[in-house]
């Protein structure tokens, strides 16, 4: 018989604050559908606590066979309970947690299954847990008292816990795992990023791009959550230090995303409009953005940048290459220096950001380099592609 696998993460399609978190679970599913009878539990709402409308979304329309259980309080009591007191399974059963420190999404599950195992003694069930880059140090600064707690907690009770294993996104967030959580080895550790197993290949098509650029200037685009992890002040140096007349007359700036940190997006967002309406530039906030309008927002502009702190995968990187834009991102991510359509850069050094900048301005007139452009984001996504396929996690 197959094997059953019950995924759990906080937030799922078609909420559009955790965007890269849903598609990581999606590509995951994506894969083991065809081997595998799979079952999602999400909330019911997204990060902000808005009501999901469950009609947009089904297993069919996202490509893969299972089943969506949308959770709100009164479901997760009863599920809570279902999961503690139903019959053990002759067949293998695993537990896959999208989520190192969610309460009701991996902590009282998880506390559930172990303490089942406990009472009733050993069963043919596998835990799962891929922290999704929470283990950084970075990461751990935000409500650092209660981490520190949970973590103290999970390195008594998963330390030897045999049916327990962890999954990585990179080699460094799995040294992150072992050494957090205090693991003897990295022997429980699978380390496997849930990349797309089809691209758009949209950025190959993007053959006239400043045909559809009005203004015709570079348009540059921020698209992430904004909270100090992803970094979104380091470009206020960089606009800073910006010969003055490339911002008026050469570029473009879109921050798009959800201002999760509220009271650090209304100081970046006023810093940067500032910088901009003083040389009469361009400067649009978009907010939050549909995950069905992820493709389009992508396609209207050339060039992302990412200062983040830290990212185990770093989805709208791949993103953003596949549909043919440059990427500025930091050295804080698995990708590589690649030119000219990814540069790894570090983030205490802004000038280092406006000379590259400067640099594809100069160049961006060109055909040929936007051709070039394009061209090699294709190969970086479909050599990144290849190279980490899941294939281990759900192996006996």
């Amino acid at each position: 018989m197959n094997k059953k696998i019950q995924v759990y993460v906080p937030h799922f399609f078609p909420a559009s604050d955790s965007i890269g978190p849903a598609k990581s679970v999606l590509n995951l599913m994506i894969k083991y559908y065809s081997d595998a009878e799979l079952v999602l539990n999400s909330s019911d709402r997204d990060l902000s606590g808005r009501l999901l409308d469950q009609s947009a979304c089904t297993p069919e329309s996202l490509g893969f066979n299972g089943s969506l259980n949308y959770l709100g309080k009164t479901d997760l009591f009863k599920h809570y309970f279902t999961l503690f007191f139903r019959p053990l399974e002759n067949d293998k059963e695993y537990f896959y947690f999208n989520s190192l420190f969610s309460l009701q999404f991996t902590i009282i599950p998880l506390s559930l299954l172990l303490c089942r195992t406990f009472i009733f003694g050993q069963s043919r069930t596998k835990i799962l847990i891929a922290p999704r880059g929470e283990l950084y140090p970075a990461a751990l600064l935000n409500k650092s008292l209660k981490k520190k707690f949970a973590l103290s907690v999970m390195r008594f009770t998963l330390k030897e816990s045999v049916n327990v294993c962890f999954h990585a996104s990179c080699e460094e967030e799995a040294g992150q795992i072992v050494q957090q959580l205090s693991l003897i080895d990295g022997s429980r550790v699978i380390t496997e990023i849930d990349v797309p197993d089809q691209m758009t290949q949209i950025g190959l098509t993007r053959t006239d791009r400043m045909a559809d650029n009005r203004l015709g200037r570079l348009r540059l685009l921020y698209f992430s959550k904004i909270l100090p992890k992803k970094n979104l002040n380091f470009l206020t140096y960089v606009f800073e230090q910006m010969d003055g007349s490339i911002l008026e007359t050469q570029i473009t700036f879109s921050i798009a995303g959800p201002p999760t940190d509220s009271n650090y997006a209304q100081q970046c967002i006023g810093k940067l409009k500032s910088i901009f309406h003083e040389k009469n530039a361009p400067f649009f906030c978009l907010g939050e953005i549909n995950s069905s309008h992820v493709s389009a927002l992508l396609e209207s502009h050339d060039v992302l940048l990412f200062p983040t702190l830290g990212e185990n995968f770093g989805h709208v990187v791949f993103e953003a290459l596949d549909h043919g834009l440059v990427v500025l991102t930091s050295k804080a991510t698995p990708w590589n220096n690649e030119p000219p359509a990814l540069y790894c850069l570090d983030t205490t050094d802004p000038s280092e950001w406006c000379k590259i900048l400067q640099e594809i301005i100069q160049n961006w007139a060109s055909s040929e380099y936007r051709r070039m452009v394009s061209e090699s984001g294709h190969i970086i996504c479909c050599t990144f592609n290849e190279r980490n396929r899941c294939s281990n996690l759900f192996n006996e």
